[in-house]
């Protein structure tokens, strides 16, 4: 038991100190910047100043329920800058897939308008017609 507690708190320790440590790496990028308001980025950094200045003090004996709760105050708080910041990552991507589907229907929609005449005369050429006025 005292093994797993013991555990638990190096793990909490680790997981805060490094979060404060990439929080404040991240901010230092114009990625991070451009994201977050100013009043944003200040609380973040104050938020890390202050959690960073806590581990010197009195952190290392804290409980790990202590580090989880402070891990996930900073967690919180930065939340809404890094998902901004995936977003604008993942943006690229997701317009390149909107394209291809855009593409795709069109190249869709070209074939079907230039089924030829004799295909008309057919049942499945008239079902092909009747969705082409659909569309």
């Amino acid at each position: 038991k005292n093994d797993e507690m013991k555990r638990r708190h190096e793990g909490a320790l680790n997981s805060l100190e490094s979060f404060v440590f990439e929080a404040k790496t991240k901010l230092e990028t114009d990625e991070y910047k451009l994201a977050a308001t100013p009043e944003e980025a200040t609380a973040i950094s104050d938020l890390c100043t202050k959690t960073s200045e806590w581990l010197d003090e009195e952190g290392f004996n804290a409980n790990a329920d202590l580090l989880e709760e402070k891990l996930g105050e900073l967690k919180k708080l930065t939340y809404n800058v890094w998902a901004r910041v995936k977003e604008h990552q993942e943006r690229p991507e997701a317009l390149a897939a909107l394209n291809s589907a855009i593409n795709g229907s069109t190249h869709f929609l070209l074939t079907i308008k230039n089924v030829s005449a004799q295909q008309m005369d057919n049942p499945e050429g008239r079902s092909l017609q009747k969705l082409k006025l659909i569309l």
